[in-house]
Protein backbone atom coordinates (compact mmCIF):
# COMPACT_ATOMS: atom_id res chain seq x y z
CA UNK A 1 0.00 0.00 0.00
CA UNK A 2 1.56 3.56 -0.66
CA UNK A 3 0.96 6.48 1.42
CA UNK A 4 -0.04 9.97 0.08
CA UNK A 5 2.85 11.96 -1.30
CA UNK A 6 1.16 15.71 -0.40
CA UNK A 7 -1.96 17.07 -0.01
CA UNK A 8 -4.49 19.10 2.62
CA UNK A 9 -6.85 16.53 4.09
CA UNK A 10 -8.22 14.15 1.53
CA UNK A 11 -7.85 10.55 1.02
CA UNK A 12 -5.66 8.84 3.24
CA UNK A 13 -3.08 6.09 2.39
CA UNK A 14 -6.13 3.48 1.48
CA UNK A 15 -6.28 5.65 -1.76
CA UNK A 16 -3.25 3.21 -2.78
CA UNK A 17 -5.44 0.17 -2.57
CA UNK A 18 -7.99 1.82 -4.64
CA UNK A 19 -5.73 1.45 -7.69
CA UNK A 20 -6.70 4.56 -9.42
CA UNK A 21 -5.57 3.49 -12.56
CA UNK A 22 -4.77 3.89 -16.07
CA UNK A 23 -4.70 2.30 -19.92
CA UNK A 24 -1.48 0.57 -21.05
CA UNK A 25 1.04 2.80 -22.32
CA UNK A 26 1.08 2.38 -25.86
CA UNK A 27 4.45 0.44 -25.96
CA UNK A 28 7.24 1.92 -28.20
CA UNK A 29 5.81 5.56 -28.52
CA UNK A 30 8.00 8.13 -26.93
CA UNK A 31 5.67 11.39 -26.32
CA UNK A 32 2.46 9.49 -26.46
CA UNK A 33 -0.07 10.90 -23.93
CA UNK A 34 -1.83 7.87 -21.34
CA UNK A 35 -5.35 8.15 -21.17
CA UNK A 36 -6.28 8.39 -17.42
CA UNK A 37 -9.08 6.31 -15.98
CA UNK A 38 -10.58 7.65 -12.88
CA UNK A 39 -13.03 4.97 -10.69
CA UNK A 40 -16.64 6.07 -10.76
CA UNK A 41 -17.82 8.83 -8.20
CA UNK A 42 -21.37 8.71 -6.66
CA UNK A 43 -23.45 10.52 -3.92
CA UNK A 44 -24.88 7.73 -1.52
CA UNK A 45 -29.06 7.84 -2.21
CA UNK A 46 -29.91 7.05 1.01
CA UNK A 47 -26.73 9.43 2.87
CA UNK A 48 -26.86 12.16 0.25
CA UNK A 49 -29.18 14.56 3.01
CA UNK A 50 -29.21 15.12 6.10
CA UNK A 51 -32.33 16.81 8.43
CA UNK A 52 -30.90 17.73 11.92
CA UNK A 53 -34.65 18.07 14.09
CA UNK A 54 -34.29 19.92 17.43
CA UNK A 55 -34.13 18.00 20.65
CA UNK A 56 -37.00 17.30 22.26
CA UNK A 57 -39.62 17.61 19.54
CA UNK A 58 -41.17 15.21 16.71
CA UNK A 59 -39.81 14.36 13.56
CA UNK A 60 -42.36 16.87 11.91
CA UNK A 61 -40.90 19.63 9.15
CA UNK A 62 -41.90 22.22 12.07
CA UNK A 63 -38.86 20.55 13.81
CA UNK A 64 -36.49 20.81 11.39
CA UNK A 65 -33.30 22.73 12.65
CA UNK A 66 -31.37 22.65 8.75
CA UNK A 67 -31.18 20.30 6.22
CA UNK A 68 -28.08 19.73 4.33
CA UNK A 69 -27.22 18.02 0.96
CA UNK A 70 -24.31 16.90 -1.13
CA UNK A 71 -25.11 18.91 -4.07
CA UNK A 72 -22.25 18.12 -6.42
CA UNK A 73 -19.10 15.88 -6.17
CA UNK A 74 -16.48 15.78 -8.65
CA UNK A 75 -13.50 13.50 -9.15
CA UNK A 76 -10.57 14.25 -11.05
CA UNK A 77 -7.10 12.48 -11.34
CA UNK A 78 -3.98 12.64 -13.81
CA UNK A 79 -0.59 11.07 -13.86
CA UNK A 80 1.89 13.35 -12.51
CA UNK A 81 5.25 11.01 -14.21
CA UNK A 82 6.83 9.45 -17.07
CA UNK A 83 5.58 5.74 -16.18
CA UNK A 84 1.94 6.79 -15.23
CA UNK A 85 2.16 5.05 -11.84
CA UNK A 86 1.87 8.31 -9.79
CA UNK A 87 -1.41 10.05 -9.70
CA UNK A 88 -2.89 12.60 -8.62
CA UNK A 89 -6.39 12.51 -7.06
CA UNK A 90 -8.63 15.51 -6.82
CA UNK A 91 -12.04 15.43 -5.28
CA UNK A 92 -14.48 18.83 -4.90
CA UNK A 93 -17.46 18.58 -2.91
CA UNK A 94 -20.21 20.69 -2.47
CA UNK A 95 -22.47 21.06 0.47
CA UNK A 96 -25.52 23.31 0.92
CA UNK A 97 -27.43 23.70 4.02
CA UNK A 98 -30.45 25.53 4.31
CA UNK A 99 -32.24 26.56 8.04
CA UNK A 100 -35.91 25.07 8.96
CA UNK A 101 -37.95 26.52 11.91
CA UNK A 102 -36.28 25.73 14.25
CA UNK A 103 -33.45 27.23 12.68
CA UNK A 104 -31.60 29.65 16.05
CA UNK A 105 -28.20 30.62 13.42
CA UNK A 106 -25.07 29.48 13.03
CA UNK A 107 -23.66 26.51 10.72
CA UNK A 108 -24.69 23.30 9.87
CA UNK A 109 -21.89 21.22 11.44
CA UNK A 110 -22.08 17.88 9.48
CA UNK A 111 -19.73 14.64 9.51
CA UNK A 112 -19.34 12.85 6.00
CA UNK A 113 -17.59 10.23 4.48
CA UNK A 114 -15.67 8.79 1.15
CA UNK A 115 -15.69 5.30 0.86
CA UNK A 116 -13.39 3.13 -1.79
CA UNK A 117 -15.68 -0.03 -3.15
CA UNK A 118 -14.86 -2.45 -5.48
CA UNK A 119 -17.63 -2.83 -8.25
CA UNK A 120 -19.26 -5.48 -5.91
CA UNK A 121 -19.87 -2.94 -3.64
CA UNK A 122 -17.19 -4.53 -0.44
CA UNK A 123 -15.91 -1.42 0.95
CA UNK A 124 -12.22 -1.44 1.05
CA UNK A 125 -11.51 1.46 3.03
CA UNK A 126 -13.71 4.54 4.44
CA UNK A 127 -12.49 8.09 5.95
CA UNK A 128 -14.86 10.25 7.55
CA UNK A 129 -14.54 14.28 8.03
CA UNK A 130 -16.44 17.06 9.71
CA UNK A 131 -17.05 20.38 8.16
CA UNK A 132 -19.44 23.17 9.12
CA UNK A 133 -21.57 24.96 5.93
CA UNK A 134 -22.01 28.63 7.36
CA UNK A 135 -25.85 29.54 6.95
CA UNK A 136 -26.07 32.89 6.44
CA UNK A 137 -28.48 35.39 6.96
CA UNK A 138 -31.28 34.66 4.33
CA UNK A 139 -30.79 30.71 6.34
CA UNK A 140 -28.74 29.26 3.34
CA UNK A 141 -25.10 28.72 3.01
CA UNK A 142 -22.82 26.41 0.93
CA UNK A 143 -19.54 24.82 0.79
CA UNK A 144 -16.75 23.79 -0.93
CA UNK A 145 -14.77 20.94 0.21
CA UNK A 146 -11.71 20.03 -2.17
CA UNK A 147 -9.11 17.77 -1.41
CA UNK A 148 -6.20 16.12 -3.39
CA UNK A 149 -3.41 13.94 -2.80
CA UNK A 150 -0.63 12.04 -5.08
CA UNK A 151 -0.71 8.35 -4.78
CA UNK A 152 1.66 5.34 -6.29
CA UNK A 153 -0.49 2.71 -8.47
CA UNK A 154 -0.54 -0.78 -7.82
CA UNK A 155 1.01 -2.31 -11.12
CA UNK A 156 -1.65 -3.21 -13.30
CA UNK A 157 -4.52 -1.17 -11.36
CA UNK A 158 -6.99 0.80 -13.20
CA UNK A 159 -9.64 2.95 -12.01
CA UNK A 160 -12.06 1.57 -13.57
CA UNK A 161 -12.39 -1.82 -11.28
CA UNK A 162 -13.03 0.76 -8.31
CA UNK A 163 -16.18 3.20 -7.30
CA UNK A 164 -15.66 5.78 -4.87
CA UNK A 165 -18.51 6.93 -2.59
CA UNK A 166 -19.88 10.28 -0.74
CA UNK A 167 -22.58 10.74 2.42
CA UNK A 168 -23.00 11.91 5.21
CA UNK A 169 -22.54 9.98 8.64
CA UNK A 170 -26.11 9.54 10.07
CA UNK A 171 -27.81 8.53 13.09
CA UNK A 172 -30.11 5.48 12.81
CA UNK A 173 -33.09 7.97 13.28
CA UNK A 174 -31.65 9.88 10.66
CA UNK A 175 -30.83 7.29 7.98
CA UNK A 176 -34.83 6.17 8.82
CA UNK A 177 -35.97 9.58 8.05
CA UNK A 178 -33.91 9.75 4.39
CA UNK A 179 -36.18 6.26 3.71
CA UNK A 180 -39.13 7.30 4.50
CA UNK A 181 -38.56 10.48 2.09
CA UNK A 182 -38.02 8.37 -0.56
CA UNK A 183 -40.84 6.34 -0.35
CA UNK A 184 -42.83 8.88 -0.23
Amino acid sequence: MSAPVAGRRGFPAWAGLAGLGLLAVLSGCAGVEVATICPRLGISEQTGSLTRFADGGGRGQDNVVWISDIAVADLSCNYRDELGVLMEVNLDIDMVATGGPRYQGGQADVRYFVAITDLRGNIITREEFEIGIPIGGQGQGAIREETWQLYNLEEGGTGARYEVWVGFMLSDEELQHNRSQQNL
